[in-house]
């Protein structure tokens, strides 16, 4: 399954994508600003994979979870902001 997380860096998304990693079906995409609770350390141990992929950036529409509409990957969603760190959304 193709699965895109969104703020896979943080504390939460972090363990979503050592866990969803851990299953070779699985193909993890982890999309994530790296703002101030982005960790990229507590990746290292997943970053080699091969069913795992790390892209700095930001999501572009609201939501909390569904299917990106560009290559049909289930996208759960453990990006958040607080005050006014992320800008505007698309």
């Amino acid at each position: 399954m193709n699965i895109l997380v969104t703020g896979g860096a943080g504390f939460i998304g972090s363990a979503l994508c050592r866990y969803l990693v851990a299953d070779p079906g699985n193909r993890v995409i982890n999309l994530d600003k790296l703002t101030y609770a982005g960790n990229p350390a507590s990746l290292r141990k997943i970053e080699a994979l091969p069913n795992y992929r790390f892209v700095r950036g930001r999501h572009l529409r609201r939501g909390s979870c569904g299917r990106c509409p560009c290559c049909g990957a289930y996208r759960p969603h453990y990006a958040s902001c607080r005050g006014n760190t992320c800008g505007p959304v698309d």
